[in-house]
């Protein structure tokens, strides 16, 4: 049997001397099928199999759709900066690492599709991506963070700091109720920010890098404290903020 798929390849895996087990993004979800003879330098589908590109591919497969096999593919779009920039390639490692990590990241193709399309333009918002990204990690996990008012007491007066703990903001009195130390006006209204967020408006807003660093960081402890996610990008995402 026989049938096309189109899709972002998110990860590839060599085996034997030639050969790649490809994982790609579609709209449908996570598809997995082996590209056999791939890393030869005379392949044809080579292209179509580098990481983060954007193509369409013709499988073959048992009837029990098992051992679906590359039999040809053609590049539909790439982002010409990714071998160059590498804020592009390690942000969509990143994304790469959310989608196939997070179990419940649900919305990972339009995510992805968005961030491809801002760096094909040739725009890296890279510090305001990546705090959305982790945003929306928490959010899929089921721990959103909360910035609409504070969230020991209900206040929307006298906002005084971040606490993770508590999972958002925290007024004056209540900060000083669980000796909290306050953050600066600047990281609330960026934390505020990146929770308020859609992907799709990353054009709009770009993180104050001298608290763009500290937050980001904030949010990954977050994550692994309250969800168990690790990211193996980490280091490398806070080397480039």
């Amino acid at each position: 049997m026989e049938k096309i798929i189109k899709g972002y390849v998110l990860k590839v895996v060599p085996y034997q001397e030639s050969n790649l087990i490809v994982t790609l993004l579609t709209k449908e979800g996570i598809d997995i099928f082996k590209a056999r003879g791939v890393l030869k330098p005379t392949s044809k589908n080579a292209p179509s199999c580098q990481l983060y590109t954007y193509g369409e591919y013709t499988l073959s497969y048992k009837q029990d759709g098992a051992n679906k096999t590359l039999t040809s593919g053609v590049v539909l779009s790439m982002i010409p900066s990714l071998y160059t920039d590498l804020k592009v390639s390690t942000l969509l490692g990143l994304l790469a690492e959310t989608i196939t990590k997070n179990d419940d990241f649900l919305d990972g193709y339009n995510v992805f599709e968005v961030v491809f399309n801002h760096l094909k333009e040739g725009n890296c918002n890279y510090a305001t991506i990546i705090a959305i990204v982790l945003k929306l990690n928490a959010m899929e996990s089921g721990i959103p963070l909360d910035a609409d008012s504070c969230v020991r007491c209900g206040s929307k007066k006298n906002i005084y700091t971040v606490s993770y703990d508590d999972g958002g903001l925290l007024c004056a009195k209540c900060a000083y109720d669980l000796h909290k130390l306050d953050r600066t006006v600047s990281y609330i209204q960026n934390f505020r920010y990146v929770v308020k967020a859609n992907i799709r408006n990353i054009n709009d807003f770009s993180l104050d890098l001298v608290v763009a660093k500290n937050l980001i960081i904030d949010l990954f402890d977050y994550l692994e404290k309250n969800a168990g996610i690790y990211f193996k990008s980490r280091q490398m995402v806070l080397q480039l903020v």
